[in-house]
């Protein structure tokens, strides 16, 4: 779940790298198990690269100075934990990088939306489709195939 390759899994091992080569051959639930994680690590960098393209709230607890009256002209301090909502903004090369492999064909190296001619054209004329998360995420892994080791 790591996202290893099978030289690295016959590392961690103490294996000569064939043998994983083998048994990926021999027992298919060892292949599969092998190609569900490392699905799962690839789901998690894209929810990791679709939050940093989009933004996100996240709850964070951060320690507040709080200042009591003990009476007659006399104040205490003490620390609390309040839970506070925190905006984390879009970053931009997430989003240059989400669009440049998501529409190849409409979006150039340098992030700049094309039109089907080759022309510079407005965000706003792609015809961007609103996609659920299931869809969206459905749609990246249509996009993911198993790659050979080491490339």
């Amino acid at each position: 779940m790591q996202g290893s390759t099978d030289d690295e899994i016959a590392m961690m091992m103490g294996l000569n790298p064939k043998i994983i080569a083998g048994w990926r051959k021999m027992y298919p639930s060892f292949d599969k198990a092998i190609e569900e994680g490392r699905t799962v690590a690839d789901l998690e960098v894209i929810q990791a690269l679709h939050k940093n393209a989009t933004g996100a709230t996240v709850q964070r607890d951060m320690p507040i100075k709080v200042r009591s009256s003990t009476g007659k002209g006399c104040f205490e301090e003490s620390v609390e934990i309040v839970t506070v909502e925190q905006e984390i903004p879009p970053e931009t090369n997430a989003i240059k990088m989400w669009l440049q492999n998501r529409d190849p064909e409409r979006w150039n190296r340098a992030g700049k939306p094309l039109h089907p001619a080759g022309k510079e054209t407005e965000p706003t004329a792609l015809g961007i489709k609103n996609e659920s998360k299931a869809e969206l995420m459905s749609s990246i892994l249509s996009l993911i195939q198993p790659k050979p080791d080491g490339v």
